[in-house]
């Protein structure tokens, strides 16, 4: 087994762990609900180590960040960092991991997610489709619930998505 650093790969899923994604909320008793629309962009790698298992198969661990645009206030110019595993084939794979998006006035929300992603042949893009859960949050968004699914493209060297997201808090 050869382990080296991790080049930008299709797991480019990951970063697009909320690709147009529309979330059925919890309702609490007295909890506010509200639908935000989050769209963002995805930058390099901060960390990646990969294993090549064999010709064609691969395990990798990546950091990264994307930033957050929306038009509700508390989600604009928020920033999210992703930490994620995934298992990739030649042509498929999966990935699962956590997103802790920091908001403008510092409280946070965590979403853990998982789904199965396409390779990128060449420069074109590939799509990645999954779930994911509002696990937690910080300040106003302590009691943050909430679960949905996601689907998107990316390529291997950068990604962009656009969500719809409904949670209660």
């Amino acid at each position: 087994m050869k382990c080296s650093p991790m080049r930008a790969s299709s797991v480019l899923g990951l970063c697009l762990a909320l690709s147009a994604c529309v979330a059925a909320a919890a309702d609490p008793a007295g909890a506010q609900t509200m639908k935000v629309t989050i769209e963002g962009r995805r930058g390099g790698d901060i960390s990646a180590t990969t294993a090549e298992i064999d010709g064609e198969h691969r395990l990798s661990q990546r950091v990264y960040a994307y930033a957050i645009s929306s038009s509700h206030a508390d989600f604009d110019g928020a920033t999210a960092m992703n930490y994620a595993q995934s298992d990739t084939g030649s042509k498929q794979g999966t990935h699962r991991g956590y997103a802790v998006w920091t908001l403008k006035n510092g409280d946070t929300v965590t979403v853990k997610f998982e789904g199965r992603h396409d390779v990128p042949q060449g420069a074109g893009s590939a799509p990645n489709s999954g779930r994911f859960d509002f696990v937690g949050g910080t300040g106003k968004y302590r009691a943050i619930k909430g679960s949905g699914s996601y689907s998107g493209t990316g390529s291997q060297a950068e990604g962009t998505f656009t969500s719809s997201v409904t949670l209660a808090y």
